[in-house]
């Protein structure tokens, strides 16, 4: 059994290529002039190359029904549907693949698979990587490639599709038509991301979710670098498509505060004993004893640190600010702490917080390490 296994898991980047060149095919026996046909026949051919497309992937790669997951997919899909342009039977399909991917066929289908819904962090991750395929599908970027390829073989694009790894690039290499493919697959992945970004703005998901996930592939292929990544391959480079999504949200005026979609450096305020605690990620690092206005006061300072503590802050930013009674914490340029308003706890002392701060920083750092590496 388990040999079996082993024999179809080699088999299957050669399962999906084949699956691609019938797909491709089709497309190719299509008629260029689409005037010719109605809008409505030309909807209904590429929804029915895509259902057909389907069948042959799903009789390779087993399709995932834990309800669980699928809800998960679906409320995704229900709160981004309304921003979409056309009339397509759009759907989400799990697949039991162990790799992050994801990718989106004409007609509507879009796959990911189960090592992409455990790859993500978040919801605004996984709404980023749905919102990504279906503008794909929405916008009809596969019959665009396919128009675009008068100068590409069917084989080849098919392979660099499917393959999304060194095989795709060596055979693209040896037919001389490498440039030919990332100089138009540039400008449909940038159109993908713009278009994701407005559709989860639009959704109500954070899309800062979309730079988290790209980082963490990003960080994925600097570990692996001749590890095939899945869903980055056939992109452009990484480091390009993100600093596009954060062009893209400067425009927008939309910062880039990766905390909250990570959920990292969360700040919290509890009644502990006779105290009031305030809590960075779990951490304890003001302590209040319980007296008239001691809640308020907790409160308040929980919400500078919440607005202050970032995860692209560098440890040099937190740092402590003249003498004596003077002396302040400073965190990222802004007040957080003066020494007159610190509770009188002797183990309580403002190096005391800034180290607290300065751990916690690191920590959250090494668990998403690319968003300071990428600055």
């Amino acid at each position: 059994m388990r040999e079996r296994r082993e024999a179809e898991t080699r088999a299957h980047p050669c399962v999906l290529v084949l699956c691609l060149v019938a797909f491709l095919f089709a497309l190719s026996s299509c008629p260029r002039a689409e005037g010719a046909a109605t809008s409505a026949d030309v909807l209904s051919r590429e929804i029915r190359t895509g259902k057909e497309v389907s069948e042959q992937i799903e009789k390779h790669w087993t399709r995932v029904t834990d309800p669980v997951l699928c809800a998960r997919l679906e409320m995704i899909l229900e709160r981004l549907r309304p921003t979409l342009s056309r009339p397509l039977p759009y759907e989400l399909r799990l697949v039991d693949r162990p790799e992050p991917n994801a990718f989106a066929l004409p007609g509507g289908i879009c796959y990911l698979t189960r090592g992409m819904l455990g790859f993500v962090r978040s919801d605004p991750e996984l709404a980023g990587v749905v919102a990504h395929e279906l503008t794909h599908a929405d916008r009809r970027h596969g019959m665009i490639q396919m128009a675009r390829n008068e100068r590409v073989s069917l084989l080849a694009l098919a392979v660099a599709v499917a393959s999304r790894g060194q095989a795709a690039a060596v055979l693209l290499a040896n037919l001389g038509q490498m440039a030919v493919m990332n100089a138009y697959s540039r400008d449909l992945e940038r159109e993908a991301d713009a278009g994701a970004l407005g559709m989860l703005l639009q959704g109500g998901y954070d899309p800062v979710g979309m730079v988290t996930l790209l980082e963490r592939l990003q960080e994925e292929q600097l570990k692996h670098p001749y590890v095939d990544p899945g869903i980055a391959q056939d992109h452009p480079d990484l480091t390009e498509r993100i600093r596009y999504v954060e062009e893209v949200l400067e425009e927008k005026g939309i910062r880039v505060a990766r905390k909250g979609v990570l959920g990292l450096l969360r700040v919290r305020v509890s009644r502990e004993g006779p105290e009031w605690t305030v809590r960075l990620d779990d951490r304890p690092w003001l302590r209040c004893p319980e007296a008239p206005g001691a809640e308020a006061w907790s409160a308040r300072v929980a919400r500078r640190l919440e607005e202050q503590m970032q995860m692209e802050l560098a440890p040099h930013e937190i740092l402590l600010v003249g003498e004596g009674p003077s002396r302040s914490l400073r965190v990222g340029g802004k007040l957080l702490l003066a020494s007159g308003e610190l509770p009188p706890l002797p183990t309580q002392t403002l190096d005391s917080l800034r180290e607290t701060l300065v751990e916690s920083l690191l920590e959250a750092q090494k668990k998403h390490p690319m968003g300071r590496f990428l600055q």
